[in-house]
């Protein structure tokens, strides 16, 4: 069964959809069943999963930024309200399922894997301070982190709120079949870091 519509399958088509919205080679990959080639260009996806005929969509997108002499702004982004997240050093978290709210993550140090589970399979988004990036995951989406690097890893999550929160949104579960830390340690490895003078 196809992660990703029959129409994602065509690159023809693929560029087309990522014309005004470039999607990251690496994430694109990581949402479906076989590798494409596209430049590298892409900055931006969304994957859409079915459950119980919702359909849950979890996104990835790199923030613009503005550059005023040696301070650079980038994209705010709307919230309930905004909190702070470490993943130590070394730490291969459970999954937590948010039943009333939407997480917006953005690492500001360090980086991790963020770990999502889709349609019985895991897909491992690499995410770091070196490449500004947000995650949106929505409400019903397990998620999961895992960080296996030698320094903790800091984000800030701007929460939207759905409701009154529950305390199982906050109860770790026990992923049904345990992470893949190759594949891991290769999302991290295909990050697209920009150049550096």
């Amino acid at each position: 069964m196809p992660l990703l519509p029959n129409f994602v399958n065509s690159i023809t088509v693929v560029r087309h959809l990522c014309l005004y919205y470039p999607i990251s080679l690496i994430l694109l990959q990581n949402f479906t069943e076989t590798p494409l080639t596209l430049d590298k260009s892409i900055k931006f996806c969304i994957v859409r999963t079915i459950n119980m005929g919702l359909i849950h969509q979890v996104e990835v997108r790199r923030l613009n930024s503005i550059r005023s002499g040696m301070v650079e702004f980038f994209t705010p982004q709307t919230s309930d309200e905004t909190m702070t997240v470490q993943v130590e050093a070394g730490a291969v978290e459970k999954l937590f399922v948010h039943r009333f709210q939407t997480d917006q993550l953005l690492v500001v140090r360090g980086q991790f894997v963020l770990v999502i589970l889709q349609n019985r399979q895991y897909r491992y988004i690499p995410l770091s301070d070196r490449v500004p990036t947000v995650v949106k995951i929505p409400p019903g989406v397990p998620h999961g982190a895992v960080n296996l690097g030698t320094e903790d890893c800091l984000m800030v999550n701007a929460v939207l709120r759905h409701g009154q929160p529950h305390e199982r949104d906050y109860r770790p579960l026990k992923p049904p079949f345990p992470y893949n830390l190759v594949a891991v340690k290769q999302a991290l490895e295909s990050l697209d870091y920009p150049l550096t003078a």
